[in-house]
């Protein structure tokens, strides 16, 4: 039989149990073999404790006496190995903004998983709360600052470690569109930009006027797009007057979606007509 694993510099116990009909009492020795190093047994409670101080494993043979001289034997092993020491590998934390969701996980090495995550010191940031058995920090900030506390993991042998840590809520930054350019056009040639922006909250979404273009992150022209229908001076900066649309007066040939729009594309282009 082996009892389990203990770890080196750990203090652990244990407690043997008798089951004699009869016995009122129960004193405990080894009779054969040892314990590990840095662990002794309690004779009269049964009781394995101390801090072992070499790894390996011990084979020894448990005897227990009761009260009218009647024993029982066991035989068992005990092994000590070493585990790397318990800490929290986390650093630092992102920045939350206010009313927009926030999680990051807190993480460890060395003990033993399970771990058990918890707040010793300090407070998180209104809002926010830290799962115990994820070490996941998550919700929604509702006030900027920042707010310090102390974490703490507990691995599966009550071990424990502590961080401190810091975690910000910040107004985000004003959105500002940085793209300042755009490349130019190749006539009957396909066409591909993206706009970048800075600032706000993402995921972005994009428009030109009234129409959404595609993508979320970032958006792209393309050649072939309804962009023209929208606004035709973007087109006709892009792809120039050809590309299979006739441009009349700086407006391109195609009639626009709109009825209303429509009515005055087509009276521009009959002006221009009379022009030409």
């Amino acid at each position: 039989m082996t009892i389990f694993a203990i770890f080196v510099s750990t203090v652990r116990e244990w407690r043997l149990a008798g089951d004699l009909v009869g016995g009122t009492d129960s004193p405990w020795s080894v009779v054969s073999g040892a314990l590990p190093a840095g662990l002794a047994l309690a004779q009269r409670t049964g009781v394995i404790s101390g801090t072992p101080t070499r790894t390996g494993t011990s084979n020894f043979t448990i005897q227990v006496t009761d009260a009218k001289s009647l024993t029982a034997t066991k035989s068992l092993s005990l092994t000590v190995t070493v585990v790397a020491s318990l800490s929290i590998t986390t650093t630092s934390l992102a920045n939350g903004a206010p009313n927009s969701a926030y999680s990051a996980t807190l993480a460890a090495t060395g003990g033993a998983t399970p771990y058990t995550w918890s707040i010793v010191s300090g407070t998180l940031p209104a809002g926010l709360a830290l799962a115990r058995s994820t070490g996941v920090i998550s919700g929604t900030p509702t006030r900027t600052g920042t707010s310090n506390f102390t974490t703490q993991v507990t691995d599966a042998n009550s071990l424990t470690a502590t961080k401190s840590l810091s975690l910000t809520v910040s107004a985000s930054p004003p959105i500002t569109i940085t793209t300042t350019s755009l490349g130019s056009g190749t006539q009957n040639a396909a066409y591909n930009a993206t706009l970048a922006a800075t600032g706000g909250a993402t995921p972005y979404t994009w428009s030109i006027g009234s129409r959404s273009l595609a993508g979320r992150t970032g958006a792209r022209i393309e050649h072939g797009s309804d962009l023209g229908h929208t606004n035709r001076n973007w087109y006709k900066q892009l792809y120039g007057a050809g590309d299979g649309h006739q441009f009349i007066d700086g407006k391109q040939g195609v009639e626009p979606h709109d009825q209303h729009e429509r009515r005055k594309w087509r009276g521009d282009r009959a002006g221009a007509v009379e022009r030409d």
